[in-house]
């Protein structure tokens, strides 16, 4: 069972997803800001980040960026998930090290889809069976 982090500082949304991955064999850890996402980022290590850009503390970018000095891309996708959906908010989350960008409002199915994605993508680049 994979390990997902959801840092969101919306507990309604954080609740949802937590429902949603939980149901789908996920376990689910969670965190309301930018540093306690680094904080349980770097201590869980889960499989998979859910992060949004917009949190108090430290913005989701702020919060990438200080996990990628601890946790190299290749070792561990995080996926943006947010309402802003310009170009250069995504390209600046690629350029980050975010894998992937999810816009809110959250379709479960494209969700899911896209963390399995990930996940499995991760499997091939550490080396480990598909």
């Amino acid at each position: 069972m994979s390990t997902i982090l959801i840092a969101d500082d919306n507990e309604d949304l954080r609740d949802m997803l937590r429902q949603l991955l939980e149901s789908h064999g996920y376990r689910v850890l969670e965190a309301a800001d930018g540093p306690e996402a680094v904080e349980a980022t770097v201590s869980g290590r889960p499989a998979l980040v859910i992060m949004d850009l917009g949190m108090p503390g430290m913005d989701g970018l702020s919060a990438v960026a200080e996990i990628r000095e601890h946790i190299p891309a290749d070792e561990m996708p995080v996926l943006i998930i947010s309402a802003y959906d310009r170009l250069e908010y995504r390209t600046e989350a690629i350029s980050a090290g975010c894998s992937g960008y999810v816009t809110k409002p959250v379709d479960p199915a494209t969700l899911l889809r896209t963390i399995r994605l990930l996940l499995r993508q991760g499997d091939v680049e550490g080396g480990a069976p598909v």
